[in-house]
């Protein structure tokens, strides 16, 4: 492409109503949404786009801040709530209600102010 011109648009708020953060991998379209606390897959049929579920995590990590597939692992940022830090996740092939545990972590410490400006 020879520019970033708009060429499709999906409306996805009735599934979503703070849609932060959004990641593509190059076959579905990851959507976090802050009111559940998931991140929700969608995937491309021609032209209309489909929920496909929902990737969960624990409540104590509160919302993603950025997400990022890559090499079959889900990455995801959090520093709200009372788990800080850059997690790692397996990916599992079917996304329902379990909740999935980080098999890793690099921590983030927060001093006295949030890191984002909040205190």
């Amino acid at each position: 492409a020879s520019d970033l011109s708009v060429v499709r648009t999906w409306d996805i708020t009735k599934d979503l109503t703070w849609i932060d953060p959004v990641c593509f991998d190059g076959t579905h379209l990851w959507v976090g949404d802050l009111r559940d606390l998931g991140i929700h897959r969608y995937r491309f049929e021609g032209d209309r786009i489909v929920r496909d579920g929902t990737f969960r995590y624990p409540g104590g990590m509160h919302f993603s801040q950025g997400v990022r597939i890559a090499g079959g692992k889900l990455y995801s940022i959090h520093t709200f709530g009372s788990m800080d830090g850059l997690f790692e996740f397996n990916l599992p092939a079917t996304l329902d209600k379990t909740v999935q545990q980080p098999t890793r972590v690099w921590e983030i410490a927060e001093t006295r102010m949030h890191l984002e400006g909040f205190d």
